[in-house]
């Protein structure tokens, strides 16, 4: 009997697995893109945001673009891709572990996603970064040189702590 994946947040790791109920929200991509570029999501707790947002990271990330038919070919945009599948290098900072307990230590764990997040980028992307502060200034500036277009996309879930940024 199919199990419902409280807590996971991965679609890669939903989409892997054949026993678990999943509600297919990639109907609302096409209307997401027509809404231009700031897009504000609310909803109530475990409703999935962050899944949707690693939904549309997984959709939007070119690093994916081979796996594209497995990851969404039995969901209702599998047949009906936008021009902006698969066309961005996606960015992602996980919040969820930030410490809370004083400014400081919140600005070293922020420093630390950043970092984090940075480096995982380049690898993903195979992107030689030199700098030893990766920070997504830093990152912009050696994307822009290299004739890259460079575009925030934003989406910051306080409640899911979780946010992505497509360039």
């Amino acid at each position: 009997m199919p199990t419902f994946p409280v807590g996971i947040t991965s679609f890669e790791d939903i989409v892997s697995h054949q026993n678990v109920f999943y509600v297919d929200k990639t109907r609302y991509i096409p209307p997401l893109e027509a809404l231009g570029r700031t897009v504000l999501l609310l909803a109530p707790r475990r409703f999935g945001k962050s899944l949707f947002l690693d939904t549309l990271a997984s959709y939007y990330d070119v690093s994916l673009s081979d796996r594209f038919e497995s990851l969404f070919g039995k969901l209702w945009i599998g047949n009906r891709a936008t021009e902006t599948a698969n066309k961005y290098h996606i960015l992602k900072m996980n919040f969820r572990k930030l410490s809370r307990h004083s400014p400081s230590a919140f600005g070293k764990a922020i420093s630390n996603c950043l970092h984090t997040a940075v480096a995982s980028f380049c690898k993903r992307y195979d992107i030689k970064f030199a700098g030893t502060t990766h920070t997504v200034l830093s990152l912009c500036e050696l994307l822009k040189e290299r004739g890259e277009k460079v575009r925030f996309c934003p989406s910051i879930s306080p409640l899911s702590h979780f946010a992505w940024l497509g360039f």
